[in-house]
């Protein structure tokens, strides 16, 4: 049965409950009323020490108390509901079932009751006789009141027992005693868990892609899925200048592990933002942007959507069709409405940059739109600085919040500066926006979960009301970030030694990255493999799409071990280029083979 079927089952059963609730307190004031006219009655009566008790009045009256009795412990089962409790609840019903309708046999088939009063009454008394036989008929119209929302309350219960429990919402679990349980069910099983109702989650796709190519033992196997950049020889690469400043840190015995500010490191905030939008940005000199430590990118875009979604008046925020996996996750799940703008054009291969505009042209005003700054991903395009320009003036036209996410300055084209160069056309013009910064692939530090988040504003004032209650989002969120990354990156953006040799390693990744890009169309060209592949040179970045379908990946999975996204997305990172020739087989055998 559907999760819906068995939620109306289960509120049925709340309402028969209370239906049950309101007859049984109205039996119980029925009953007390009679036997106050009993007493009134009686007292007029000659005095007789023999005369039958008015059985009805007490059957009444006792009716009543069970009948509310059972509905509390049905109210028991409603809310914390699970297969061991409605078991009980049914046994139990049953067996007052049995005897309330032992009791309507007896009202509706026993009356010599009426002629044993009769004979201590005299006929002066006869409105009191009358009295006595009306509401020995009104006991057995309330028996029949009671007997049907009892059945009916059994047989939902019954139904809920067969098809089985899910939790539904307002419900709680109630944990069963043991011996209970294995009086009702035998043993133990997994059914006795508080957890039970606990559904398996799907697979998260980019993850699950890890866990098969780790199994896989295949010494051809290639991993091409998550973003992480690598070495030649498959290992995720550590720049030179980061193992330095760990060496470094690591022999300065007097740092401490110390709570960083909710805020985080004050001079890493102060770089990353120059980082960003450059030393000498205006918005920068005029105190209008607010930056705070992160928990790397996606913990920054949480941070931004949760502030959005507490003081930004348009809930609505559009995001690139496709773009990374976890940006719907990530802002829907701090209660912002997602929608979608054409992005990628699968005829061409590039940007669809007529039907972007089209989309934003007509978006909410107001609403938030998410931008990837450089090197998008999964797509590998990136609009040039006129269509950025465009999009800026469409963006302002139409009273739109810009959400930027930069994760990877300077890998894209090897400069810092032209990487960022689509965030600060947006800062320039004095307008507002966010700008979510990640150093997990632009140092290699993965692991250290270190990012940033920046809120340009229109005026210092307005900076520090949204510092302010940034640190209200942060404080029940992670309270405070870690220490150890911020530590390595203020070193290296601070010492310009350091900062140098950085760029000049980050430059040289963006360099192979270009280069296993050629190498890998070449091979490509080289084999005859069908289509045209020159997009693979025209995007950019860490990631190429390369239009390949779910079943063509299978297919390079199967049969050559290659592991990538379903959607044909490859990690540029992690292809080596003595690897190139074995993905470029695969690529030509899946698109000779499958259509």
């Amino acid at each position: 049965m559907t999760r819906c079927g068995r939620c109306c089952l289960h509120y049925s059963m709340k309402i028969v409950n209370l239906v049950m609730n309101f007859l049984g307190i109205a039996i119980i004031v029925y009953s007390l009323w009679l036997q106050k006219k009993w007493d009134d009655g009686f007292a007029e009566l000659p005095s007789h020490s023999s005369l039958p008790k008015p059985w009805f009045i007490y059957t009444c009256l006792g009716v009543g108390i069970a009948v509310c009795l059972s509905t509390l412990f049905s109210y028991m089962v409603s809310n914390y509901i699970n297969n061991s409790i409605l078991c009980i609840y049914i046994f139990s019903i049953s067996s007052l079932l049995f005897l309330e309708v032992a009791v309507i046999v007896t009202i509706f088939f026993k009356h010599d009751w009426s002629l044993l009063i009769s004979k201590y009454i005299d006929e002066s008394h006869a409105d009191f006789k009358t009295f006595i036989i009306f509401h020995e008929k009104m006991c057995q119209l309330i028996a029949l009141m009671i007997l049907v929302p009892q059945v009916s309350v059994i047989a939902l219960a019954i139904i809920l027992w067969t098809v089985g429990i899910e939790r539904m919402a307002g419900t709680r679990h109630l944990e069963i005693p043991d011996f209970t349980r294995s009086f009702l069910v035998g043993t133990e099983s997994a059914d006795d868990s508080l957890f039970h109702n606990v559904p398996p989650a799907p697979d998260i796709p980019v993850y699950a892609t890890t866990v098969a190519y780790n199994k896989d033992t295949s010494t051809n196997k290639l991993h091409l899925g998550i973003g992480v950049y690598r070495t030649e020889d498959g290992k995720s690469h550590t720049l030179n200048v980061v193992r330095q400043v760990e060496q470094t840190l690591a022999n300065d015995l007097s740092a401490d592990k110390e709570y960083l500010p909710i805020t985080g490191m004050a001079e890493f905030n102060r770089l990353s933002a120059e980082l960003v939008f450059g030393s000498g940005s205006p918005a920068i000199k005029e105190s209008r942007v607010t930056t705070v430590q992160c928990v790397s990118g996606c913990g920054s875009l949480r941070l931004g959507a949760e502030f959005l979604a507490k003081h930004y008046p348009q809930l609505v925020v559009y995001l690139p069709e496709p773009t990374y996996g976890n940006h719907p996750n990530l802002l829907s799940a701090a209660g912002l409405a997602l929608k979608t703008y054409r992005y990628y054009d699968p005829k061409t291969r590039g940007l669809d940059f007529q039907g972007l505009l089209e989309d934003l042209g007509s978006a909410l005003t107001g609403a938030i739109v998410l931008f990837q700054a450089s090197g998008h991903n999964p797509t590998g395009v990136d609009p040039t600085c006129q269509q950025w320009e465009q999009i800026r003036q469409l963006v302002r036209l139409r009273g739109l919040l810009p959400f930027f996410d930069c994760a990877y300055q300077g890998l894209v084209s090897g400069s810092l500066d032209a990487d960022a160069q689509s965030i600060r056309m947006f800062v320039c013009d004095g307008g507002e926006s966010l700008v979510a910064q990640s150093y997990s692939k632009t140092m290699g530090l993965y692991g250290e979960r270190i990012g940033s988040l920046s809120i340009v504003c229109k005026t210092a004032d307005v900076a520090k009301r949204v510092e302010s209650q940034l640190r209200l989002v942060i404080r029940p969120f992670y309270s405070n970030p870690p220490i150890h990354g911020a530590a390595i990156v203020t070193a290296i953006l601070k010492d310009r030694d350091l900062y140098n040799e950085w760029t000049s390693e980050l430059k040289a990744m963006s360099d192979r990255l270009a280069k296993v890009r050629q190498q890998l169309y070449d091979a490509l060209y080289n084999r005859g493999t069908p289509g045209d592949w020159s997009h693979i040179l025209r995007q950019v970045g860490m990631y190429t799409f390369t239009g390949l379908n779910e079943e063509q990946v299978g297919f390079m999975t199967k049969e050559y071990h290659i592991y990538m996204s379903a959607d044909g997305r490859i990690n540029m990172g992690g292809l080596s280029s003595k690897a190139v020739p074995h993905l470029a087989d695969a690529i030509h055998a899946a698109v000779t083979r499958i259509i």
